[in-house]
């Protein structure tokens, strides 16, 4: 080394401490990496006990959701029909007094026997939309009444309500005007008329009994003149409070719902699960049963069997007649040596 230049030596010393350098960085990460193996094991745990809470805070908040607001408008589409008295025809002229009023009967279930599409102690708010045309017969009926009826699965009446409705006045301009426009459009591209609806508000807080519920309703025109083309009722929940929020703001009550969920998931697990991680877990004690240890308390595994010690106890016991002669020989001379 003494003969070598000064530039080989410097490159020498260099290499020397670069390898050392190395080896000291390569020894650093090893034990970071063996560190960092159970923070990363107890990091997945947290992660997977806190996916598990969300999926199931997400599956109840859905559950409440359905459970609490269900529909918030529940539509039935109704049929009017004339019902005729007695022995009397109902397909003359509309001013037959023979003839009753135009009356629909809806079925708020399939099966009478079965509860509706109603959620039971929500308020709801039924009205009865109609599409009229715009004709004569209707501008001149005037105002008219529909009444609402609903009914048990015994037929018994139950909740009912009347009121007035009136199609609204039209001056001739505006009609002109309107039939002139339906009357271009139908000629170009086929567009017809729409007819003018009319809602009406029978029942403006219906909140469905558990214990006498409807299972159907009657609704009647107490007019012989007005011409329908169409008639629906609906059932408009009235939401308020937390139904309103959850209804009005879906992804804000679900971002706020479902971590809340969450929460008081992890708060009713925390302290089993502080007992199990502070006892040691389930797979230490896993590892002391593998090891032979039991536990405090627990059932002991069974020994191996050595064959050496089997070879010799047979030998020295009951294995064979050998043994047992050798076994008296040592018995007499050790009774010898105490003589």
């Amino acid at each position: 080394v003494g003969g070598e230049d000064p530039p080989q030596q410097q490159r020498f010393w260099l290499s020397q401490l670069l390898s050392d350098w190395l080896t000291s960085l390569t020894n650093r990460c090893a034990a970071a990496a063996r560190a960092a193996v159970p923070v990363a094991a107890w990091l997945a745990k947290v992660g997977s006990f806190l996916g598990t809470a969300l999926l199931l805070a997400s599956a109840i908040y859905l559950l409440l959701y359905y459970t609490l607001i269900g529909e918030e408008v529940t539509v039935l589409h109704i049929r009017l029909r004339l019902q005729a008295q007695t022995g009397a025809r109902c397909y003359g002229p509309a001013e037959d007094l023979a003839c009753g009023f135009p009356v629909a009967n809806v079925s708020l279930a399939p099966n009478r026997d079965e509860v509706g599409e109603l959620v039971y102690g929500q308020a709801y708010r039924v009205s009865v939309r109609l599409w009229l045309p715009d004709s004569r017969p209707n501008r001149l009926a005037g105002m008219f009444l529909i009444r609402l009826q609903l009914y048990s699965p015994g037929f018994e009446p139950g909740t009912s309500a009347i009121r007035p409705a009136l199609l609204p006045h039209r001056p001739w301009a505006a009609r002109l005007f309107g039939d002139l426009t339906a009357a271009a459009f139908g000629l170009l591209i086929g567009w017809d008329a729409e007819p003018r609806q009319l809602s009406v508000d029978l029942l403006d807080d219906y909140v469905e009994n558990p214990f006498i519920r409807s299972s159907g309703l009657l609704v009647e025109l107490q007019s012989r003149r007005v011409q329908v083309q169409r008639a629906v009722v609906e059932f408009r929940a009235r939401l308020s409070g937390l139904k309103y929020m959850m209804y009005s703001y879906p992804l804000i009550s679900a971002c706020l719902g479902i971590p809340a969920i969450a929460w008081l998931l992890l708060l009713v697990s925390a302290p089993v699960l502080l007992r199990r991680w502070l006892s040691g877990g389930g797979e230490e004690a896993d590892a002391d049963w593998l090891d032979g240890d039991g536990g405090d308390g627990g059932p002991q595994p069974m020994p191996l069997l050595d064959p050496t010690r089997h070879e010799a106890a047979a030998a020295y016991g009951g294995g064979g007649g050998g043994g047992g002669e050798a076994r008296r020989r040592r018995a007499d001379g050790d009774g010898d040596g105490c003589n």
